[in-house]
């Protein structure tokens, strides 16, 4: 009935109907998965364009803030002019290789690991410096652009650290980095099951931030104007007689230790009340 067993072949033999029927399964299997694969290619070209948009936007805020200098900033010139000196940024890319014996390799630490290959060394933004892989060189210009291109702002410092823990992490997943970043930034699980925009994971408040993933609060309509009130109403609170730069023991300018412990506080970050007015609907979700 339908199948015939033989000596030499003990399988199951199917017949021409039952070979039709696997035909047709194989052939809407593969058509699935040419849908799954083209609604995957679609959602990386949607994130794309979001994160396009998203640094967009992002640059809309900081130059917003450019023109808010706060107090407490005493100091920061002298960090800007260490930090041209030591690595003065070029807008050239490496293109040609050096070997060890004809440069001094920069002492300036990366977070990133180190190559084994210390036989050669690039050509980098740094010169006359040389560091021993792009993404040392990159890293120090970024950090050097930073600093070079921002106003001095206690609120961008503040932003800017925050941001760097939370790409951290995502770049560079460990316990170590996760733990790095202050529990009230990390992800909730709202925003762990339900995709969202990524400037959402940079608010930091978490109610607020539940809240824009599950459509409660819907600012598509004046993201522009939003996120410049947002930028410019937004403080971290650093206390005035404090300052950001400190020297250490060894005479070295650094970031005041008191300052990281205080931005990662959650109580400090606050949205003032002419926002609030503004944006009544948001008011109870940022306390």
């Amino acid at each position: 009935m339908g199948s015939q067993l033989t000596d030499t072949d003990p399988a199951r033999t199917r017949t021409p109907r039952q070979l039709q029927r696997k035909r047709a399964l194989d052939k809407e299997s593969q058509r699935r998965k040419r849908e799954r694969q083209r609604a995957h290619v679609q959602q990386i070209e949607k994130e794309l364009h979001d994160a396009r948009q998203e640094i967009h936007n992002l640059r809309l805020i900081i130059q917003d803030m450019k023109g808010q200098p706060q107090p407490g900033t005493q100091g920061i010139d002298s960090v800007r002019s260490s930090a041209h000196d030591s690595c003065p940024p070029q807008l050239e890319s490496p293109v040609s290789v050096k070997t060890a014996s004809t440069v001094t390799p920069c002492t300036h630490r990366s977070l990133s690991p180190q190559p084994e290959h210390k036989e050669q060394l690039i050509e980098c933004f740094c010169e006359p410096q040389t560091h021993e892989s792009f993404s040392e060189c990159f890293e120090k210009t970024v950090f050097a652009s930073v600093i070079e291109w921002n106003s001095r702002s206690i609120l961008l410092a503040a932003v800017y650290i925050l941001a760097y823990r939370i790409l951290r992490y995502r770049f560079f997943p460990s316990v170590e980095t996760h733990n790095d970043v202050p529990e009230w930034l990390r992800s909730t699980d709202i925003q762990d099951k339900i995709p969202h925009a990524l400037y959402i994971d940079f608010v930091q408040f978490p109610r607020l931030r539940n809240a824009m993933v599950l459509g409660l609060v819907n600012i598509d309509s004046i993201r522009e104007q939003f996120d410049a009130d947002f930028g410019r109403h937004l403080s971290v609170n650093w206390p005035v007689s404090e300052a950001l730069l400190v020297t250490d023991s060894s005479r070295n300018t650094i970031l005041n230790p008191k300052f990281e412990r205080h931005i990662c506080t959650q109580e400090n970050w606050t949205l003032d009340s002419v926002f609030a007015t503004k944006y009544p609907h948001i008011a109870p979700l940022i306390v």
